[in-house]
C-alpha cells in the first residue's frame, strides 16, 4: 500500500484565535515528537478530513511543507471532531522517525 501525502503549510493564527481559521476553511494540525518542539501547522478542512479518515490511527502519512520543501512521516495521534457538525476541528500527528 502506498503512503499518501499532505501538503501543509505553517500557522501563524495560535491558542484561541483558530476560531477565524476554521471559518475560512483551515483545520490546524500540530506535529510533535522526541526531541523536537511542536510545530503549529494548517491544511484545508477538505483534504486533511480525507487524509485522516484514509489512514487512521495506524497507518503513516507524509507531510508536505511546501516552505521550507521539507517532508515528515507521522502518523495520526489524535484529531477532535465537533459532535453536532462532526466536522474536523484539531489534529495532532507524532512524527515517526526514520534512521
Amino acid at each position: 500500500m502506498e503512503t499518501l501525502s499532505l501538503k501543509v503549510s505553517a500557522r501563524e493564527t495560535l491558542r484561541k484565535k483558530v476560531r477565524s481559521l476554521r471559518r475560512s476553511g483551515l483545520v490546524p494540525l500540530n506535529l510533535y515528537g522526541l526531541g523536537m518542539p511542536s510545530r503549529a501547522l494548517q491544511c484545508d478542512t477538505p483534504t486533511v478530513t480525507t487524509a485522516v479518515g484514509q489512514v487512521g490511527h495506524h497507518l503513516p502519512l507524509v507531510l508536505e511543507m511546501p516552505e521550507d520543501g521539507a517532508t515528515e512521516l507521522g502518523l495520526v495521534g489524535e484529531s477532535h471532531m465537533d459532535p453536532i457538525t462532526i466536522l474536523l476541528l484539531h489534529v495532532y500527528f507524532q512524527l515517526i522517525i526514520v534512521s
